[in-house]
């Protein structure tokens, strides 16, 4: 939100694009692109396509931050894995999307032509962040 980044003094500095990312080219020359609790929304053939949409509209070293619910990174505790598990049914029966494994994220990011895709867990269990730069 604008005023988010006015607070921190990012305005100049950040763009904000509002498109259908589905259905349209994202542009070229970006930095940074976050597609946060995205994924789990979609077919795995859709994910393919918004990888390579994103690939190339980065820069090279461009970064693409993937945020969400990811399929295994269920934490060390008893309560962490049931509150994975709970989370994935819900997002199942609610929006009838699916969770990912990071596997599976890694996977599309390297078919889109990004160089590596770095795994980091979040305090949350059940969810994550993967960075994958081009």
């Amino acid at each position: 939100r604008p005023e988010i980044l006015a607070e921190g003094g990012m305005q100049g500095r950040v763009r904000l694009r509002q498109q259908d990312f589905m259905k349209e080219e994202l542009g070229a020359g970006q930095d940074v692109a976050l597609a946060a609790n995205v994924i789990h929304g979609m077919r795995p053939e859709e994910n393919r396509e918004l990888f390579g949409r994103v690939a190339r509209a980065l820069n090279p070293g461009g970064v693409f931050a993937v945020f969400g619910q990811v399929r295994g990174m269920v934490g060390k505790t008893p309560l962490g894995r049931l509150t994975a598990a709970a989370l994935g049914l819900n997002l199942f029966q609610q929006a009838g999307g699916q969770s990912y494994s990071a596997d599976e994220v890694k996977a599309w990011s390297q078919e889109a032509g990004f160089r590596s895709a770095r795994v980091k867990p979040s305090r949350t269990p059940g969810f994550a962040l993967i960075l994958c730069q081009n």
